[in-house]
């Protein structure tokens, strides 16, 4: 993340609707069609419904006989000791980097008075340039440490209890993606429509977007995410503006 004050987009703050131009397989613009943020009521139902989904996956990644199983939880008898205890660790990677993360403190650089000499604003430029280095660095060796700590305890483990972990993050991991895939495919679904002023809806059902070929959602779900506030950006302004 580069902070600096002239790198902030505040107008994609503001973004709220957009069109988008729907190409064939062919590379011909076929439709137009208008996309736009949901409101709180469509929210809440993408939010169900991405819910639903993960308990629906979570359900049958619990079922030894489901297809769900036997396709992604892997055989004890194939893993070994280390084995497992990088595939912990792997799946365990988001909740370890906000770790890391959190016991680290930067403190951005103050910017100078506006009499400050010229040498003084040179000073505070080279801090701020130097200011994502920094974080990376602190980051990447509290990252080392949590990884560290983390391996030494499981190490301490009997398989058994490493193989019931590994399938507990391995599912947890599987319905966080289930949740953020299918409350995307939705929000798309819902958000996107026939005419400008946003009241009828371009597809049918949300099983009509659903069966669009792999490369053709893609390209809304693509279209539909830049209308969506990016987390770097509202961290970019936060940090500009203090």
């Amino acid at each position: 993340m580069t902070i600096e004050k002239n790198d902030v987009e505040v107008s994609k703050l503001f973004e709220w609707s957009k069109t988008f131009e729907v190409v064939d397989n062919e590379g011909e613009i076929s439709d137009i069609v208008y996309m736009r943020l949901l409101g709180d009521a469509d929210l809440n139902r993408a939010r169900v419904h991405a819910l639903r989904k993960s308990t629906e996956l979570r359900r049958k990644l619990r079922d030894e006989n489901s297809d769900e199983y036997m396709a992604y939880i892997r055989d004890k008898a194939e893993l070994e000791k280390e084995t497992l205890i990088k595939m912990i660790i792997l799946f365990n990677t988001r909740e370890i980097t906000k770790r890391a993360t959190d016991s680290i403190e930067i403190v951005y650089p103050k910017m100078p008075k506006s009499d400050a000499t010229t040498e003084a604003q040179e000073k505070y430029q080279e801090e701020v340039d130097a200011w994502p280095v920094k974080r990376r660095a602190k980051i990447k060796k509290a990252l080392e440490k949590e990884v560290s700590k983390m391996e030494e305890a499981l190490k301490e483990e009997s398989e058994d209890e490493l193989y019931k972990k590994y399938v507990f993050s391995l599912t947890d991991e599987m319905c966080e993606q289930q949740v953020l895939n299918s409350f995307k495919e939705i929000s798309t679904y819902l958000g996107v429509y026939k005419d400008a002023i946003c009241t009828e809806r371009y597809f049918n059902s949300l099983e009509d977007f659903m069966n669009l070929s792999p490369g053709m959602k893609a390209d809304f779900m693509s279209a539909y995410s830049t209308l969506e506030v990016d987390m770097g950006e509202l961290k970019k302004l936060r940090v500009a503006t203090q």
